[in-house]
């Protein structure tokens, strides 16, 4: 009896987990497990859901199960990678693998940065300033005799932009501020320009990493385009109460080691027929850029009321220098520089004003405001007409002499 008691039960269990397991099953294939790992390059639905994607496409597994719409609105994964075999060495293997890794993943901040919808008005949005650099922008960036560099900042840019994601962000933001000059009204493409200009941002600090022989002509390119775009941002910024343009000042500063000119370019952008924003020969002299010679002429704002302030050695090479690139901006202007050549001496300050200087700035020193308002109102010579260089050092001049006291106010108008 208990024998046959035992078979029952045995029999009962059998059976109870025979349809739990039944039903585990049934539940499995009806309802998808829906909680994984997160997927940050993943499609929309799975991201919002935080749960693991499979990146297929056009579908992805999971979007396929559920019947739904599935979007891919980031980059593909590193595991997407097309990596070719080759005979080299494994290091050199491991090198270029690790390099595409960095090149993806940089692609994947890059969009997460940029927070714009892929959609049908962001491609046209794309496409008209792409349009507008071909057709306006690049233009206003050059002033040469020769068809080879205009052709190279007009067609050859934007194609090396198709493979360097620092440079076609940066092509995208430059273009939207000039249309911005005409309709500054416009608050889309205002947003538009802000989030390619954080993208470039973020791009161009992932470039240091990641430059070859492939890409260094293209990371050139996009750094110049960086520097024209962060000065051309100060345009319309509060000046009441006036603080000095920092995020200018700093951000240059901080990227004081940037890519050399390539040697493929220095004999096309470099000659004595040719003159380039950004790769004049005599902005890459600094003998010649931190001559006392150039600071001669404005030696009044080194020796006003030196006892009025801690004075040493350090400070006193800061001024000299900041004083004699000042110097050299007003000989140029004197000499009848090319005022867009001029444009670039303006646009590169912070990369030749010595960080104890920029110091001296976000203190407020009077004699580091005076030097500032001296080279912004040189900066507003012959260059109002100059897009992205505007009414902008004439506004920074009036902010700071406003400012300063009396005494200094003779010696900034040289």
């Amino acid at each position: 009896m208990d024998f046959e008691s035992d078979q029952g039960g045995i029999s009962n269990t059998s059976t109870d987990a025979t349809t739990t397991i039944g039903l585990r099953t049934l539940a499995r294939n009806k309802f998808p497990r829906l909680y994984h790992n997160k997927s940050r390059t993943g499609c929309q639905r799975c991201r919002a859901r935080r749960v693991k994607c499979s990146e297929t496409h056009p579908v992805c597994t999971s979007c396929n199960r559920h019947g739904v719409e599935c979007l891919y609105d980031r980059g593909i994964g590193p595991s997407h990678l097309s990596i070719k075999s080759s005979s080299r060495s494994s290091k050199k293997r491991a090198s270029n693998n690790r390099l595409k890794t960095e090149i993806n993943q940089a692609h994947v901040l890059h969009n997460e940065c940029l927070e714009l919808p892929e959609n049908c008005s962001r491609r046209l949005l794309e496409l008209r300033l792409l349009h507008n650099y071909i057709e306006n922008t690049c233009h206003s960036l050059v002033a040469c005799n020769n068809v080879s560099i205009d052709r190279t900042w007009q067609f050859d840019v934007p194609r090396m932009a198709f493979k360097q994601e620092s440079l076609l962000q940066g092509i995208f933001s430059i273009s939207a501020l000039q249309l911005l000059r005409i309709a500054p009204e416009d608050r889309d493409l205002r947003a538009a320009q802000e989030a390619y200009h954080s993208a470039a941002t973020v791009a161009i600090n992932v470039d240091i990493g990641c430059i070859t022989q492939e890409n260094i002509s293209a990371i050139w390119f996009a750094q110049a385009l960086f520097q024209i775009n962060l000065f051309a941002s100060l345009e319309g910024r509060v000046l009441e109460p006036y603080t000095p343009p920092l995020k200018w000042l700093g951000i240059i500063e901080n990227r004081r080691n940037m890519v050399p000119l390539p040697s493929n370019l220095s004999k096309l952008l470099c000659t004595n027929t040719v003159m380039v924003v950004l790769s004049n020969p005599g902005l890459e002299n600094n003998d010649q850029i931190y001559s006392a010679f150039n600071r001669q002429s404005l030696i009044g704002l080194l020796m006003l009321d030196r006892h009025e302030e801690m004075w040493d050695l350090e400070a006193q090479h800061a001024y000299e220098r900041t004083l004699s690139y000042i110097g050299s901006i007003r000989k140029a202007i004197l000499d009848g520089e090319n005022n867009l050549v001029l444009a670039g001496r303006i646009v590169r300050f912070p990369l030749f004003a010595p960080v104890k200087f920029i110091r001296f700035v976000e203190k407020q020193h009077p004699r580091a405001l005076a030097m500032l308002a001296c080279f912004f109102f040189l900066a507003s010579k012959h260059t109002e007409n100059i897009w992205w260089i505007g009414s902008t050092p004439l506004r920074e001049f009036q902010a700071i002499q406003r400012i300063l006291p009396s005494e200094w106010h003779p010696l900034i108008t040289p």
